[in-house]
């Protein structure tokens, strides 16, 4: 049977339609089964993070209790350590400064005279590191005060020194001296003119201080040229200070000159001696 035309274009138009329908509905099968796939990983996304938001919080309940636990037994250990160790040591300084006599302030210790092992300053800190006789921290406070109203930026540069630290002082003089070409003997004899013996040493009573001035070089020789030094020379009586190895002394104390060295002695002491411009080995002859 022959077909005629419209019958052909009837044909190609539905195959047309048909194609183009089907085209549509792949579209929107894919479209659908994106949108599935989308939900099905938000729905995941969402499941996770709820997992992640409960495990969090179970973890941060449990570690702070571990830690504040860990950590109240370590407060409470050290704070136990604390206790101990702040009541045994008073005691036993109490029973070290009970045990020792008190320093009397004119005392003579020098190259000749060594300081007596049953002598023991009642150390405080007058200055950051610096550690003094209790019986001079507030003496030396009122005269370097003093000091800074009249102009002068003094400060305590070193008090109290162990036999051990005067001994590295000791030693590191000699070297000196032995660098400069001196024998040892030598070196040894010019040394403690400058740098008293680790047994005789007034830093060992917590009376002797050095003073200097912000304003000068660390060096005693600069400073004995400054007002600083001329004004604590001056008034170092009035606080109860000597000016401990002066001027034309030196055979006299054994050692040299040093406008830096000061001694408590007491004010009664002091204004007799800085009076009659002497040696406390003077005063103390008399």
């Amino acid at each position: 049977m022959k077909m005629d035309s419209r019958d052909v274009q009837h044909d190609i138009g539905y195959e047309r339609r048909k194609a183009a329908y089907r085209r549509e509905y792949m579209k929107k099968k894919k479209r659908k089964r994106m949108i599935h796939n989308a939900i099905v990983i938000a729905i995941r996304l969402f499941a996770a993070a709820i997992v992640l938001f409960v495990c969090i919080k179970v973890i941060d309940a449990f570690i702070p209790s571990v830690s504040q636990t860990s950590k109240k037994q370590e407060t409470n250990k050290t704070a136990a350590d604390q206790e101990t160790s702040e009541t045994k040591e008073p005691e036993k300084q109490v029973e070290a400064l009970e045990a020792k006599s008190d320093i009397d302030p004119l005392i003579l210790v020098n190259n000749k005279k060594k300081l007596s092992d049953d002598v023991t300053p009642k150390l405080v800190e007058v200055y950051h590191g610096i550690f003094m006789d209790k019986s001079v921290a507030e003496p030396l406070t009122m005269m370097i005060d003093a000091a800074k109203n009249a102009g002068y930026d003094v400060y305590a540069s070193s008090g109290y020194h162990t036999k051990e630290r005067q001994q590295v002082l000791y030693d590191a003089k000699v070297n000196e001296y032995i660098a400069d070409g001196n024998s040892k003997k030598d070196a040894e004899k010019l040394a403690k003119k400058e740098v008293s013996l680790p047994d005789n040493s007034e830093y060992l009573t917590g009376l002797a201080v050095d003073i200097l001035s912000a304003d000068e070089t660390q060096d005693d020789d600069q400073f004995s040229d400054s007002k600083a030094a001329s004004w604590l020379k001056e008034h170092c009586k009035d606080y109860g200070f000597i000016l401990r190895y002066p001027e034309e002394k030196e055979e006299v104390t054994g050692m040299k000159y040093s406008a830096s060295h000061y001694r408590y002695v007491g004010k009664e002491a002091a204004e007799k001696i800085m009076k009659q411009g002497i040696a406390l080995e003077e005063y103390k002859t008399k």
